[in-house]
């Protein structure tokens, strides 16, 4: 397969390479050989950045998932299951909810989507109506 000299595209054989236009030499000169085997190492050594990348990110979104709010094995403030994530409340003191809790608004039963504390000092989690109602009463 030859590869255009210029940008490095597959090429079908014509007299200009179907993406940029050059025009393709005729027969293998030595210059359009080292020119696409430069191309064909940069292309391999950007796939590997982009890859080398891509991993660093998923690996920070990962990391900043998981350390953001810790898992505990401590039981749930409201239903007493474990495991249960950490969260900190307002004076300093640690409130854990469990999975199960966190997903279901506390007040209507409906998907929650917010969490507040409450003036017992634990983390309720509520659904977009409820805390409306919540903040309203605050």
């Amino acid at each position: 397969m030859e590869y255009c000299g210029n940008c490095g595209a597959k090429l079908d054989g014509g007299k200009f390479c179907p993406h940029c236009g050059a025009p393709v030499s005729s027969g293998n000169s030595e210059e359009g050989k080292i020119k696409t085997e430069h191309i064909k190492r940069n292309s391999s050594n950007s796939k590997k950045v982009i890859a080398i990348g891509c991993i660093a990110v998923i690996a920070v979104a990962a990391a900043f998932f998981f350390f953001r709010n810790p898992i505990a094995d401590e039981p749930c403030d409201w239903c007493g299951d474990r495991p249960s994530i950490a969260y900190e409340t307002s004076d300093g003191s640690t409130s854990y909810v469990c999975k199960d809790c966190s997903s279901e608004c506390a007040l209507c039963g409906d998907k929650s989507s917010r969490h507040y504390e409450n003036l017992l000092g634990m983390i309720v989690f509520v659904c977009d109506d409820c805390y409306e109602e919540v903040q309203e009463y605050n």
